[in-house]
């Protein structure tokens, strides 16, 4: 039987993992849990190259959410104190989030809270790469065009 040890940074993400798992329902799938450790033992190659693939997956979206989250949060601190702020992003650079860009983003933010996922996509473009954030936060910064007739 091919055996998988995932090391989770908690408790909390490894009951995540759990939870998501036990949706699978694989047959013959043996798994045991100890603290942000999860050992899984599979039937077959085939199994044991799914649930590797589904490891990779959960750890990717717990990863976009974490920087995710660390990126809000250094908008939200940024707007309210003033201070640029230094934020590691998913390619593993760092950016300099500006009071300017966190007031701009967060104005944008409120104005397109209705869109469905806008501002979600906006967040992913600006933790996606240094190039990205760039572009994203050149975007939100534009002044808007005077419309004259």
């Amino acid at each position: 039987m091919p055996s998988l040890k995932v090391n989770f940074k908690s408790l909390k993400q490894s009951n995540e993992f759990m939870k998501n798992f036990d949706v699978l329902g694989l047959k013959g799938t043996n798994v045991n849990i100890q603290g942000g450790v999860v050992t899984i033992k599979t039937p077959d190659k085939k199994s044991h190259e799914f649930v590797k693939q589904m490891i990779n997956d959960l750890k990717a979206d717990i990863k976009m959410e974490q920087v995710s989250a660390n990126m809000i949060n250094a908008i939200i601190e940024s707007n309210d104190s003033g201070e640029n702020l230094v934020v590691k992003i998913l390619d593993g650079s760092e950016v300099i989030v500006t009071p300017k860009l966190s007031s701009e983003f967060i104005h944008l933010h409120d104005n397109i809270i209705n869109e469905d996922n806008l501002s979600s996509v906006l967040i992913g473009l600006l933790i996606e790469s240094k190039d990205s954030f760039e572009k994203t936060s050149n975007f939100v910064n534009k002044p808007p065009k005077n419309e004259s007739k």
